[in-house]
């Protein structure tokens, strides 16, 4: 993740808020979540401030339900999103020792026939934690993970830490779409994040962000497509983010301190 640079649009286009409003909304969100975003974005080896960004954008740190219905928590994920980043991680091979946070998070929301010690993580032992989840899920009968989806549920997004640890995978995930190279450098699109995350999961699962017809285009040229980027939806999230007195500018300048 420390190999690539955030590219964001070079003053063609401004947040839709106002400076004091952005800074009101990234305290807000620094109050209700600050310390947990900063603990699991380091966990997840993702930047703190663009996770905290994505966060303020879409609730201000606060477990919420969206109007319709459809996300849910911090990171406003849905049911569809959440059962794709499961898959996702799964087919990655995410190790023991990463997955194991997501179970104690949503262990006391559930119940089933096979527990384990509740000293494991204290004395797990380095192999034991690089094993693969698949040994895990298989030790809990959850082989078959769409039979499990209705364990997963909106209480669990509703969960201020869950939310956040499947919002920061989703963003890893989105990572590897949304790298650009500009000769010897390589930079994190932005724009193209903010587009696949209000997709949800579809825009991993569809391949959209590796369209040759949107990876051609600028981000001052994007923004303007309204066939690409939702005018009414994504459009401000791209301003608020990227856009000049955006959050991520605003964190540039040091008019906002995440410590």
């Amino acid at each position: 993740m420390a190999n690539w640079k955030i590219k964001v649009p070079q003053g063609t286009y401004s947040s839709d808020k106002t400076i004091t409003e952005s800074i009101a909304s990234m305290n807000m969100a620094k109050k209700n979540a600050g310390n947990e975003i900063k603990q699991i974005a380091k966990f997840y080896s993702l930047p703190e401030y663009l996770v905290f960004a994505v966060a303020t954008l879409e609730s201000g740190g606060l477990s919420i339900r969206s109007a319709d219905g459809l996300s849910y928590g911090i990171m406003q994920t849905s049911a569809e999103t959440l059962d794709g980043v499961i898959k996702e991680v799964i087919k990655q091979g995410m190790t023991m020792g990463e997955f194991y946070p997501l179970y104690l998070d949503i262990k006391p929301l559930f119940t089933v026939k096979k527990t384990i010690p509740a000293d494991f993580w204290a004395n797990a032992n380095i192999k034991l934690r690089q094993e693969p989840i698949t040994n895990f899920l298989r030790y809990k009968g959850w082989d078959n993970w769409k039979a499990s989806k209705s364990i997963y549920n909106q209480k669990m997004l509703m969960n201020k830490v869950f939310s956040l640890r499947i919002g920061i995978l989703f963003l890893r995930q989105l990572i590897g779409e949304c790298l650009e190279k500009v000769g010897t450098s390589v930079y994190l699109r932005m724009d193209w994040v903010i587009k696949g995350y209000n997709s949800g999961y579809y825009s991993l699962k569809s391949k959209i962000l590796q369209n040759p017809d949107i990876r051609a285009l600028d981000s001052n040229t994007l923004i303007l497509k309204p066939n690409i980027i939702n005018q009414t939806y994504t459009k401000p999230y791209i301003k608020r983010i990227c856009g000049v007195n955006g959050y991520l500018d605003l964190i540039k300048q040091g008019k906002f301190k995440l410590s």
